[in-house]
């Protein structure tokens, strides 16, 4: 009996060093695995359209929020890619279908989920790992409950409705040119600013997406100290934000409620981008009586004789592109005319420092978006100013894209600090099966990266660039746009704008099989 009696604390022993091996085991491989906190690794199906939760990830303190849990998505749980969808806002919706319709493309993707408590942060990897397979990394991330909320809003008719009976003034950002593509980032920046400085004063961040325009809502009620202490807020923060900036205006709600509709409001900031203030510092006062100063009431007649002009003058004609042997190629240049090319000059010269140049092309872009003008069986590309491009939402995009297969989007960039935006937008445009260009103006490393990093069909070199080749600088990073073309996956064809034939000869002698030119005056 005894040796039975020793035998049995011997097995409960052994096992227990079993299971103790095989705990340790496990929990070293565990512990091997990548460790992700508020980031949820996806398992996308897309022949069967479902999702979820990967479970060969480790997960660190993550909740999930409550609009996830909703879904009912877990390690186990399979749920619909409709239902996943469902969470977003209808523009994000829109966008998600298209990625997720679209098979072949990895895509990264920004997006919002906001109810009146709180907001969230959302970034969406898609990548793919084999056929129909591919893997989702999404992170989020709440945005500090101390910000001013930024909101998003289009100038129209509802926007001054609600200006005008708000009991706030206004303080106008204007955007430096050069960083319109970080528009965004500067109204993160500025909230995030803010908080930390404790402006408690400043109500909200609205973003106007169809001016490229930020606005800081203050109360009516702030005394002089307090208006001069939320400049000084902003100002003492010189690098990081008034680097974007060019200079701030503050608009009191008593001018405000005399604006009759959202055309004389575009007037009105137009008149501010382009108004002497006679001061070094970029923190001006307007008051009301600059509605009555001639110098206002001269600008505002000649804005609206330019508005009416787009509304009556505005058609379109379609230039040559001849290839290197100076034949017609298969495709044209969609360019706005006010009647001739001579007035047309005259009106940009006009109104160079105005948003009718805006205001002109996207006059030309409704025309495709109602679908006023004919499809044509070869390619046509139409030029987007970066501004508008900012201002333009995805969607709107790609209804052009799906209205007008044969027209390629070009976007003029002259920003200098938005690289990355810009490739972010065009390969998930391009994820939606949207046909780009990209157009130059400017010299620089970033555009050597957007080529590197983003998929388009052409890269339009602009008659500005090509009158700076004088330069021998400027000539070299010429040839490296060239050789980073070249060594493109798709081989992207450039295209010349030139304005002599001297420019000609000296451009084709550069050695690249897939060259083109425009001739412009």
């Amino acid at each position: 009996m005894q040796p039975r009696i020793i035998f049995i604390p011997l097995i409960i022993i052994f096992i227990s060093l079993i299971i103790l091996v095989i705990f340790v085991m496990a929990r070293k491989k565990h512990e091997s695995l990548p460790t992700y906190k508020n980031t949820i690794i996806l398992n996308i199906d897309l022949e069967k359209k479902r999702l979820k939760i990967t479970g060969n990830i480790k997960y660190k303190n993550v909740l999930l929020p409550h609009f996830l849990k909703a879904t009912g998505i877990s390690i186990f749980k399979w749920i619909t890619i409709a239902d996943f969808i469902k969470i977003f806002n209808k523009n994000d919706q829109v966008i998600l279908s298209d990625v997720f319709n679209n098979q072949q493309k990895n895509s990264k993707l920004n997006m919002i989920v906001e109810n009146e408590k709180e907001s969230y942060y959302l970034t969406l990897l898609i990548e793919e790992i084999e056929n129909k397979n591919f893997l989702g990394t999404l992170k989020w991330s709440l945005q500090n409950p101390n910000l001013a909320k930024i909101k998003t809003s289009e100038l129209d008719e509802q926007y001054i409705a609600i200006l005008k009976k708000s009991p706030n003034d206004l303080l106008y950002l204007k955007m430096n040119p050069h960083y319109i593509g970080s528009i965004n980032s500067l109204t993160n920046k500025l909230a995030a600013f803010l908080a930390t400085k404790n402006a408690s004063d400043v109500l909200s961040l609205n973003l106007l997406s169809n001016t490229s325009a930020v606005f800081l809502e203050v109360p009516a009620s702030l005394n002089k100290i307090q208006q001069e202490l939320i400049f000084k807020k902003i100002n003492d923060n010189n690098d990081a934000l008034l680097r974007f900036v060019e200079k701030v205006v503050y608009i009191p709600k008593n001018l405000i409620a005399n604006i009759k509709n959202h055309n004389k409001f575009e007037c009105l900031i137009s008149y501010l981008n382009q108004y002497n203030f006679n001061t070094q510092e970029q923190r001006h006062f307007v008051q009301n009586e600059i509605l009555k100063q001639e110098e206002y009431t001269k600008f505002e007649n000649k804005y609206q004789l330019g508005l009416k002009a787009i509304k009556r003058d505005l058609h379109f004609e379609e230039i040559d592109i001849f290839n290197s042997k100076n034949e017609l190629v298969d495709l044209k240049l969609i360019s706005p005319v006010m009647i001739t090319r001579k007035r047309t000059k005259n009106f940009i010269s006009n109104f160079a420092n105005t948003n009718l140049i805006n205001k002109l092309e996207m006059a030309l872009l409704n025309k495709f978006l109602l679908a006023s003008v004919e499809e044509k069986n070869y390619e046509r590309i139409m030029c987007i100013s970066e501004p508008n491009f900012v201002s333009l939402n995805d969607n709107l995009i790609k209804k052009i894209s799906t209205q007008f297969p044969n027209v390629i989007q070009a976007i003029t960039i002259n920003s200098i600090d938005s690289s990355t935006y810009l490739i972010k937008r065009f390969n998930t445009l391009a994820s939606r099966g949207v046909k780009m260009a990209l157009k130059v103006s400017e010299f620089s490393n970033q555009i050597r990266e957007i080529i590197n990093e983003s998929e388009f069909k052409y890269l339009i070199i602009s008659k500005q660039m090509i009158t700076k080749l004088t330069n021998s600088r400027n000539w070299l990073e010429l040839n490296l746009l060239i050789k980073a073309c070249e060594q493109h996956d798709k081989k992207i064809p450039i295209i010349y704008e030139i304005t002599n034939q001297n420019d000609n000869v000296q451009l084709m002698q550069i050695k690249y099989s897939d060259t083109m030119y425009i001739k412009v005056e």
